[in-house]
């Protein structure tokens, strides 16, 4: 499927969604989670103290989950997602997961 590229949170239509429909607005932010491609930096802009100096960009992308961040069954284990502290690029996802299961099939 498409991706979209910017850092834009996209706060404003979550809210917008949010106000009317809350279950569109929870399905629009499970999108841009699994959609939206950051920058984290442009590696071309470091060092340099005039724009002269910049002769690439060279974008460090930060690409979007390709798995569930719901806890996910598969028997006999549960993987539970853990939520972080700290939000990540502006978003609170889970970077953790707690396996949970019988100890004799681990």
């Amino acid at each position: 499927g498409c991706k979209v590229v910017t850092n834009d949170y996209l706060r404003q239509h979550y809210v917008s969604l949010a106000r009317g429909a809350p279950d569109l607005a929870k399905l629009f932010m499970d999108w841009q989670v699994s959609h939206q491609i950051r920058i984290s930096v442009f590696l071309g802009y470091s060092g340099a103290k005039h724009k002269q100096e910049v002769t690439s960009t060279d974008p460090q992308f930060i690409c979007p989950v390709t798995h569930s961040l719901a806890a996910e069954n598969t028997p006999p284990f549960w993987h539970i997602p853990v939520m972080p502290k700290d939000a990540y690029h502006g978003l609170n996802l889970p970077t953790n997961w707690l396996c949970v299961g019988p100890i004799e099939n681990r």
